[in-house]
């Protein structure tokens, strides 16, 4: 096997190109220390240590109209900046070489192989793309209908529902693709009244449901089922559609006709929920023999990320996975958190302030991170007795040294072993810059419970690398 390390999106990671290889062939750890996947053929796609296949899906980052009016009027010139993560995009093309070289593009049946059975369906993929960066939320590209039309979504684990302007939606905005059309799409099917979902009711012969959300925005949508896979290049959507045509499933989205608020001048098209709710994507790969558990990652950094279903992919990790057990078996990823550290000062908050109402939520579709008001006093000191000023969600001036001494926010849970663990988010991820200032995205004014959003998840790209992420304490 060649191993070396590469850079995706800024983060250095350490990869592994192997060759076929006897079935014994232990997994051991590369020169530098990093774990290594057991051996396995080039020509396929790539698995976990437990041989699980991963399937890859690209990410992108954009604001998101959910949480939109927390962000305090970012600058919108950032927004259009876009950075081209290129080696994510070579990446990307060398799983797409090795899942379909040499059999005119049809997916090779690993997990039949892996499971001994030559007649399982489970049809395994996999897809990583380059990625581009905007502020608030990442999002994804999907494929719908057939002939498959092109839709970008917000991934927002804090939501139950997937939908997008279709053809004839007024004031919709303009974003990314153009609105789906259903009757270009010989697979489309209207969600007749008798089969109403998600609290949707009858109007017209045809099933209506709707969200709205805190900051004033909405959508109204029909219900409709196409088929719909996720993935693929952003400049090549023909190739990808081909490519992850297999991953397709009967998915019931909403069809929107009206938009209100920050869901008109979002960029991404709309949203797809992916909240522990049996109609979301994930649960319906695995229902509908796509793939073989309902597991998927999510990784965010400057830069884009990755989605990845059926697992997690060490070759982009910079420590072990870490599971931390979820409290709640449906809705939301609601987790149990023992503590806050600011700057290795553990605050002296009683865990029942941070669980306490709805609890702590993991929502990759909420821009920022917001704490119970009941620990605001606690914060507030242990940053000022570091940083010398009054913390508060405005614009402030550090110079580059002073920006290096400012103090990681630490969380602290059980894994699944009982384990204390440590999340830490480091300046770059709680700190956005807006010109040459600065605005701190934790609030300390939650009435109940926590939010976890997106910066909590994403991976500190600062020079010199940081320690890991997540750690382990004894």
């Amino acid at each position: 096997a060649h191993t070396g390390r590469y850079s995706l999106g800024g983060l250095p990671v350490a990869y592994t190109e192997t060759q076929p290889a006897l079935p014994s062939a232990a997994a051991s750890d590369d020169a530098a220390g990093h774990p290594r996947l057991r051996q396995h053929p080039a020509h396929l796609p790539p698995i976990n240590a437990e041989g699980e296949v991963l399937e890859f899906f690209p990410l992108h980052h954009a604001p998101h109209a959910i949480s939109a009016d927390r962000w305090g009027g970012n600058d919108t010139a950032v927004y259009r900046r876009r950075l081209e993560a290129l080696e994510a995009a070579e990446r990307y093309e060398a799983h797409q070489r090795r899942l379909f070289a040499g059999d005119g593009g049809s997916v090779r049946g690993a997990h039949g192989r892996r499971l001994g059975n030559p007649k399982d369906t489970v049809a395994p993929a996999a897809s990583e793309a380059p990625l581009w960066e905007g502020i608030g939320t990442h999002y994804v590209h999907i494929y719908v209908g057939t002939p498959p039309q092109r839709v970008s979504v917000i991934v927002d684990t804090g939501s139950h529902h997937t939908a997008f302007p279709c053809d004839g939606c007024k004031n919709c905005g303009k974003h990314t693709d153009p609105y789906f059309d259903p009757k270009k799409s010989s697979t489309s099917q209207t969600v007749g009244c008798s089969q109403c979902k998600a609290a949707a009711h009858c109007v017209s012969r045809r099933c209506e449901f709707s969200q709205s959300y805190t900051e004033g925005s909405s959508w109204k949508a029909i219900q409709i089922i196409d088929k719909l896979w996720p993935g693929g290049k952003v400049a090549e959507s023909e190739p990808a559609a081909e490519q992850n045509h297999k991953l397709a499933v009967d998915f019931m989205f909403g069809c929107q006709f009206s938009e209100t608020g920050l869901f008109r001048t979002q960029k991404a098209d709309g949203i797809m929920g992916l909240s522990a709710n049996s109609l979301t994507l994930v649960p319906q790969m695995k229902s509908q023999r796509k793939n073989s558990n309902q597991v998927f990652s999510l990784c965010f950094m400057k830069g884009g990320g990755i989605m990845t279903i059926g697992g997690a992919d060490p070759a982009i990790q910079s420590s072990p996975m870490v599971l931390v057990p979820t409290t709640k078996s449906s809705g939301w990823f609601t987790v149990h958190l023992d503590y806050v550290s600011v700057g290795g000062t553990k605050l002296d908050v009683q865990d029942s302030v941070y669980n306490s109402g709805k609890g702590v939520i993991v929502d990759s579709g909420t821009t920022d991170t917001y704490l119970p008001r009941k620990m605001a006093g606690q914060f507030k000191k242990a940053w000022k007795d570091i940083v010398g000023k009054e913390y508060g969600n405005t614009k402030m001036t550090f110079s580059d040294e002073q920006f290096a001494k400012l103090p990681v926010i630490s969380f602290a849970f059980k894994d699944v072993n009982g384990k204390k663990i440590e999340i830490d988010m480091h300046p770059d991820a709680y700190m956005e810059k807006s010109a040459k200032q600065y605005v701190p995205r934790v609030y300390v004014n939650e009435g109940q419970g926590a939010v976890l959003g997106a910066n909590f998840m994403q991976v500190s790209t600062a020079t010199p690398p940081p320690p890991p992420h997540i750690h382990t304490l004894v």
